[in-house]
């Protein structure tokens, strides 16, 4: 599942009325992953009493009583499990406070009134143990066994069997142990052995498999202490006799595990008074699952521009392995009502299984079932008509089928369509959490954007401009109006518009879509690529098994490199492009040989032949600064600054993108540029006055602005009375004079100029040049 385990915990207070069934209230707080919700949650507790060896459903001694966050009173719980045992004279209860805690949420829990009745020590405590789930979280295989065993030197064991570890690489193990009665300066220890061929692991007194953090001891295990990872949490007060703890395991659970065995026991080592008396509540083990099989998902129209009522839309699935043990590998969809199927559209394109692949069940290796609307494709190494198959090391599958949207839907109506990958772990047996990629189609009948429009970014409102994703305060998913259709992208909080996105283990050129996500090996589609309104660009990678960098680019040479969809990496004899104009942290980015032109979906960056440098060709399976490991997740990313374009346009329109009015008004301090003056900013600009043209104040923009918009504004008036004054309103001297080209305009003469500017001589009289007006004018 995608989740984790989250705890609060308490000890135990002995009440000083001396009424076995009180204990004074003890409080943690909980704390929930951000944007999660509860699956499962359980409240653990345990005191000095054996008798509830002989517990039954409803006994007195079975309750106590919980505040959850906001509460002003206690709700009183009844244990849905109990046992006591003689040795230490202890009771261990359990019950399922799911419900509770789903409406409660994350705050502070307040627990109190556990029943014993051996002593007036605090011996006992409590423990909420919840399982959170939520998208953001990543996947984990999770065991949780409760129960009450009295442990001294005699070891208490428990098995867990049928687990995912990956078979490569690292990954986060983590241990969760409840117990209570532990005395100091006595010694318990926690071991960890495993196994790999499905078989039970085998337990271990090894002091090298032990358990430990620098808060938990190898050889004191049980001290009495509630930490997580090695970090103290906060409660209401100092524990007596009661433990909670979540200790990482990474580094004692390896590659390729199947079986696990956790083993607590007494130990007596050198400075310890002997093995400790103590009772084992709960023992569990949360590990990262980090699939070997990945699905990378993107659609394009097939018709172009916006997705209408009737389009068919191309939809692209590549499927890719970064191990060996993805086994039963299949594809299902099943279209949402408003989206059809095209007959006969299914193939597989590239990797394992090339070729078409008809509607019908049962003769090659998917089918529709058109009563389910479901799309069905099974795949990889082996696979039949009723069965997936495997794949190997970066070994892939390249899916295309269209659907289509059917010609009664209505203007901005949303479609979630899940696509969704099985697949299971030949290890194990067990199936990997299913992988589900959900595409948002939306219906938009040529919207026209109003004056003024910038958009939200949100799927029903695009941005109007890249400029726009400048104002974003949080990264996410954000959609953009260009040249005619949508594309949407993942926008990091300072701007940065995703284009092209790798995952570790690149498995071919990226697929070219229109809606693009961090890793997974997809690349925003030429059209749209070719004419996004970047002028920034920046390369950046985690460290993965590699080297991070993370670099970025003013040079206009890159906006022509994006717009002819090229390899932005070196090529040019000159040296132009070759990597020096970029600045940044880690590796390094310089070619020093000729490369190959390619499109930029096959290779994004090539460095020629130096393996220290990056390589990121992924039709080469080449992703990261060694060109013989594909070990990083790279991401290209553009983003637009009105700084910059502006500076471009005074110094010559070095990248030959015309300024708009859009970028003209997103400039600080700048404001007023209009559509229809646009072409004349472009030029007004070059022939501005600036102290320094390298560094324009908003001053200076703004007055070239102002200047071109009187001198239009003049314009029309002079066309307006050479067309007969019909507004009977005559131009001013000043109108004429702000006419650039036009002087010596005299308001003692402006009675003149209407009737002299009707009878003038023109070539075109509704163009009129600035010659022919100031003929008149002299």
């Amino acid at each position: 599942m995608q989740g984790e385990i989250r705890l609060a915990a308490g000890g135990y207070i002995y009440s000083a009325d001396g009424d076995p069934y009180t204990s004074d209230p003890t409080y943690s707080d909980l704390t929930l992953p951000p944007d999660s919700t509860i699956y499962k949650a359980w409240l653990f507790w345990g005191a000095n009493d054996n008798n509830l060896r002989t517990w039954t459903p409803g006994d007195v001694r079975a309750k106590v009583k919980i505040k959850v966050p906001g509460a002003t009173d206690y709700t009183t719980i009844d244990a849905d499990w109990a046992d006591g045992v003689y040795d230490w004279s202890a009771a261990g209860l359990r019950a399922d406070v799911t419900s509770l805690v789903q409406s409660a949420g994350a705050g502070t829990y307040h627990v109190k009134d556990i029943f014993q009745n051996r002593s007036s020590s605090d011996k006992g405590g409590w423990a909420l143990v919840v399982v959170a789930v939520g998208e953001s979280l990543g996947y984990k295989n999770i065991s949780i066994h409760d129960g009450l065993k009295f442990v001294a030197s005699a070891a208490v064991d428990v098995n867990i069997d049928n687990i995912i570890t990956p078979s490569t690489g690292s990954f986060d193990a983590e241990a969760l142990v409840i117990g209570f009665g532990a005395s100091t300066n006595y010694g318990n220890a926690l071991t960890i052995a495993t196994s790999s061929d499905s078989n039970p692991a085998t337990c271990t007194n090894s002091t090298a498999a032990r358990l430990s953090n620098s808060l938990n001891p190898h050889n004191d295990i049980l001290n009495n202490t509630f930490t997580i990872n090695g970090v103290a949490q906060t409660t209401s007060h100092t524990l007596g006799e009661w433990d909670t703890d979540i200790i990482d395991a990474s580094s004692l659970i390896t590659n390729n595990t199947t079986n696990v065995c956790l083993r607590n026991k007494g130990v007596h080592e050198s400075g310890q008074a002997g093995p400790d008396w103590a009772n084992l509540h709960v023992l569990g083990l949360q590990i990262e699952v980090v699939p070997e099989v990945r699905m990378h998902t993107g659609y394009v129209d097939h018709n172009g521009g916006y997705l209408k009522a009737g389009d068919i839309v191309d939809v692209h699935v590549n499927v890719d392995s970064t191990g060996s043990r993805g086994n039963d590998i299949y594809l299902y969809n099943v279209l949402p009502s408003g989206l059809s199927y095209v007959t006969n559209s299914m193939e597989i394109v590239s990797g394992i299984g090339v070729g078409a692949i008809t509607d019908a069940q049962g003769d090659d290796l998917g089918y529709y079932d058109s009563s389910a609307h479901e799309i069905h494709i099974n795949m990889g190494n082996g696979a039949t008509s009723s069965s997936g198959g495997s794949l190997n090391y970066l070994e892939m599958v390249q899916v295309k089928y269209q659907i289509q949207i059917n010609s009664d839907v209505t203007d901005l109506q949303t479609f979630e369509n899940s696509l969704n990958l099985h697949y299971s772990d030949s290890v194990s047996g067990h199936d990997y959490p299913t992988i589900t990629k959900t595409m948002n189609l939306v219906v938009r009948d040529d919207p026209v954007m109003p004056d003024g429009y910038t958009g939200d970014g949100s799927i029903n409102s695009p941005f109007a401009h890249p400029e726009y994703a400048n104002t974003i305060t949080q990264a996410g998913t954000y959609y953009f109006y260009q040249n005619g259709t949508v594309f949407s992208s993942y926008v990091d909080e300072n701007g940065w518009i995703l284009i092209a996105s790798g995952e570790s283990k690149a498995s071919g050129a990226y697929t070219q879509v229109t809606d693009i996500a961090l890793q997974t090996n997809t690349v925003l589609t030429q059209d749209i690529a070719s004419g996004l309104r970047v002028n920034e660009f920046r390369m950046n990678a985690g460290a993965d098994e590699n080297t991070p960098f993370d670099w970025e680019t003013q040079d206009p040479v890159y906006v022509k490199r994006l717009q002819a969809y090229q390899t932005m990496g070196a090529y040019f004899t000159d040296g132009e492009g070759r990597g020096s104009e970029w600045t940044g942290t880690g590796g390094s980015i310089i070619g020093t040989c000729d490369a190959p032109i390619v499109s930029l979906h096959e290779r994004i960056w090539h460095s020629c032949g130096i393996t220290t440098n990056l390589h990121w060709m992924p039709n080469l399976k080449q992703n990261g600064f060694n060109s013989e490991h594909n070990l990083s997740s790279n991401n290209l990313w553009g983003r637009f600054s009105a700084d910059l374009a502006v500076i471009d346009e005074i110094n010559g329109d070095n990248d030959a993108i015309a300024i708009s009015s859009i970028e003209l008004n997103a400039i600080d301090g700048v404001s007023g540029a209009i559509v229809a003056n646009e072409s004349r900013y472009t030029t007004a600009l070059k022939s501005g006055t600036y102290a320094d043209s390298a560094n324009p104040t908003a001053a200076e923009i703004q007055a070239v602005i102002d200047a071109v918009n009187a001198s239009e504004a003049a314009l029309a008036e002079v066309v307006e009375d050479i067309a007969g004054n019909t507004n009977t309103v005559g131009v001013t001297a000043a109108q004429l004079n702000d006419i650039t080209g036009v002087s010596g305009a005299d308001p003692a003469n402006e009675a003149l100029y209407a009737d002299a500017l009707a009878s003038g001589t023109y070539v075109d009289s509704a163009n009129p040049t600035v010659a022919e007006i100031q003929a008149v004018i002299d």
